[in-house]
């Protein structure tokens, strides 16, 4: 035995390693399952992102469609407190070509017939509601006043015009050549 003990496990050391055949397929399916892992986790990433940001957006719709609730009060309070001095003539003739002017004239005439004193400046604005047809000819009249009493007033007068004279209220009363063609007055609510 020419060899001692230890030369035999130098031999044993010293021999190249040889890799598997496979070597190569495994370090493949390693870098594939850490770029798949990578992949799920910034996938998971971008998913909580989009969640919270879901959520966030959530809460401000909710927000926001309390916010919108409060202005629609809010306006609805503005137009019923817009609307306390305002009155409406119904089933007033159209006039062809008919202006604000018009209309003003027929409010202040209404006025002397049933002794009710209205001025022009008492008047803050006047217009015909449009009709849903083209050729509606009695579409209603609003008048806005400068204030509840005046409306309340004219109201009342009207309804004691009704109340003591056998002919009611008609176009005639505004001016208006037409046919007696019964008016109605009432308050806008």
């Amino acid at each position: 035995m020419d060899r001692s003990a230890s030369e035999s496990e130098i031999n044993l050391t010293s021999q190249p390693e040889k890799t598997p055949p496979n070597y190569g397929a495994s370090r493949f399916k390693r870098q594939t399952n850490l770029n798949i892992e990578n992949s799920i986790s910034f996938l998971t990433s971008q998913n909580e992102e989009f969640k919270n940001k879901i959520e966030l957006l959530e809460g401000q719709a909710k927000e926001d469609r309390r916010y919108i609730s409060v202005l629609e009060s809010k306006i609805e309070d503005l137009q019923r407190e817009n609307r306390k001095t305002n009155f409406e003539i119904k089933n007033v003739p159209k006039q062809e070509r008919e202006t604000k002017e018009d209309l003003i004239e027929m409010v202040l005439c209404l006025s002397k017939n049933i002794d009710c004193s209205i001025n022009k400046t008492d008047i803050k604005d006047i217009y015909r509601v449009r009709g849903k047809r083209e050729n509606a000819s009695n579409t209603p009249i609003i008048v806005e006043t400068g204030s509840t009493l005046l409306k309340t007033d004219v109201i009342k007068m009207c309804k004691n015009f009704n109340i003591k004279h056998k002919s009611k209220l008609c176009a005639q009363h505004l001016g208006l050549r037409s046919a007696e063609i019964v008016l109605y007055l009432c308050q806008i609510t």
